[in-house]
């Protein structure tokens, strides 16, 4: 089980580090993101979850990826008798590069397993949970038990993030989190925008 406060404080404290580092001020990331220097203050000290459209607004503003804002090394879930820090336990994420060609490799989901595959660049048409979509850059979708699969080739390429929880067999599709896999779940390099 994931701790979904942990996770939302831990995105917080990303986003402020991250402007820090850059040393901007809100209203800097706000010019830069075109988010509100009000929203990102809420999200900074937890006030409001963001929306996935203001994440990656403020995530392009600190010229950083989504996945660098939600880690996927989270601390133990709860702290009572039990608690533990297991790989198995954390969200899987992983950056994916799909070129001309290539679909996404199929993945079915337990009933237990969650799953928001985003797309950063490109578009891809995608079944998932009984629907077809078809989704472009900046577009996601969210399944819970159910497969996703790109049943038709894209003419250009694609970048996407996909976070699983509990990441589950994925890794056997998709070579272990983090790391960025191509298609059939190959250890491949970014491809050149």
């Amino acid at each position: 089980m994931i701790d979904l406060e942990h996770v939302l404080a831990d995105m917080a404290g990303q986003i402020r580090r991250c402007r820090a580092q850059d040393g901007l001020t809100l209203q800097q990331l706000a010019t830069r993101s075109g988010v509100a220097a009000s929203t990102i203050h809420k999200v900074e000290s937890q006030q409001m979850v963001p929306t996935v459209s203001v994440l990656l607004k403020i995530a392009r503003g600190l010229g950083r990826r989504p996945a660098e804002l939600i880690r996927d090394e989270t601390a133990p879930v709860g702290t009572g008798p039990g608690a533990t820090d297991r790989a198995e336990d954390r969200p899987g994420v992983w950056r994916i590069w799909l070129g001309p060609d290539e679909t996404l490799p199929a993945l079915d989901l337990t009933p237990l397993q969650r799953a928001i595959l985003l797309v950063e660049q490109g578009a891809l048409h995608v079944a998932a949970g009984g629907r077809e979509i078809e989704l472009g850059a900046g577009d996601c979708i969210e399944v819970e038990g159910k497969s996703i699969r790109s049943p038709r080739r894209q003419a250009d390429p694609v970048q996407l993030t996909l976070i699983v929880s509990p990441p589950g067999t994925c890794a056997a599709r998709l070579g272990e989190p983090g790391l960025m896999a191509g298609p059939a779940g190959s250890i491949g390099t970014p491809r050149p925008r």
